[in-house]
């Protein structure tokens, strides 16, 4: 102590040799995150390289499950936004890379957007193909065999009759089993010659089936649904109808633009269920947790309306 210049309180007291990262928050680092460069990480495991003997330090995002970690210690402020090796890519990077897999872009252009290298993302779509291709051979029996089976249990029924019984079952066999079901399904019957339509009575009855579903989509018991037209016309067994004859149907139409909501709209609704269910459920109010699972990307533009309501 007399050699170094020390105080017995400086002996004991933590230092930036304890602490080789500083003091929390720590950013999110994954670039497709809400949350990226945002301190939210409250915690750092650290542990000691076994050639080097330096420090490194595993962050893990508590929204994303980003995992990565740094050597340290850290030298400035800057440092906290440098990662050394990417441990787990959590769910939401694996999500966005879904999404934009299907798109038409190159394997660079999708490396740039996932902020990750052209080889870790053709990894990655690799064992996504190759798990869809195990799922599949797992369901495919046994979705084969309910297929018959609902057929057997309406005889009289046509496939698209059918498909609103088990739109599931229907969508999974026409994506991996498309050739089987058709070989398996009913054959259609010849069309006669349609009879004119009461475009009066039709048009009063659609418009009672949209405003009940707009009803439904508007109160819902779980998740909230984005009312659209596209939307409603596949929940009434007819989307081509409101996409292509809405001029006919005047009432109908003023209706639906009345109601249809805005993506801001939609949003809006999402963070007040979310709030809802949290309060509801006795659970812990904080922004980003309601941001977070209400599935909203912009923090900051929604910040004001979610303190306004909790």
């Amino acid at each position: 102590m007399a050699a170094l210049d020390m105080e017995v309180t400086e002996l004991f007291e933590k230092n930036d040799v304890i602490k080789p990262f500083g003091n929390p928050k720590w950013p999110c680092l994954n670039f497709v995150c809400t949350y990226y460069r945002v301190p939210v990480i409250e915690k750092v495991v650290v542990t000691q390289s076994e050639k080097t003997k330096e420090p490194i330090g595993t962050f893990t995002c508590p929204v994303c499950e980003f995992r990565y970690t740094r050597r340290g210690p850290d030298k400035n402020e800057a440092d906290k936004f440098r990662k050394t090796r990417v441990k787990a890519y959590g769910h939401v990077w694996m999500e966005k890379l879904q999404e934009y897999s299907k798109l038409e872009i190159g394997l660079r252009e999708l490396s740039r957007k996932m902020g990750a290298d052209p080889n870790t993302i053709k990894r990655y779509l690799d064992n996504e193909k190759e798990d869809n291709s195990v799922r599949a051979s797992t369901h495919s029996k046994a979705d084969r065999k309910k297929w018959l089976s609902l057929q057997t249990q309406y005889p009289n029924k046509n496939i698209k009759e059918l498909k609103q019984e088990e739109r599931a079952l229907y969508m999974r066999l026409y994506r991996n089993d498309r050739e089987w079901m058709k070989e398996n399904s009913p054959k259609a019957k010849g069309v006669a010659s349609p009879a004119r339509i009461d475009w009066v009575k039709r048009v009063e009855e659609i418009l009672k089936r949209v405003s009940n579903v707009v009803e439904e989509l508007l109160n819902p018991e779980e998740k909230p649904i984005r009312v659209t037209i596209g939307k409603v016309g596949y929940l009434i067994g007819d989307k081509a109808l409101l996409e292509k004859k809405l001029d006919k149907m005047p009432k109908t139409k003023s209706y639906l633009q009345e109601n249809v909501e805005t993506v801001e709209q939609f949003q809006e609704r999402r963070i007040l269920y979310t709030i809802k269910e949290y309060k509801r459920k006795g659970g812990e109010l904080v922004p980003w947790k309601i941001i977070r699972k209400s599935g909203i990307k912009d923090y900051y533009k929604w910040l004001d309306f979610i303190n306004m309501n909790i």
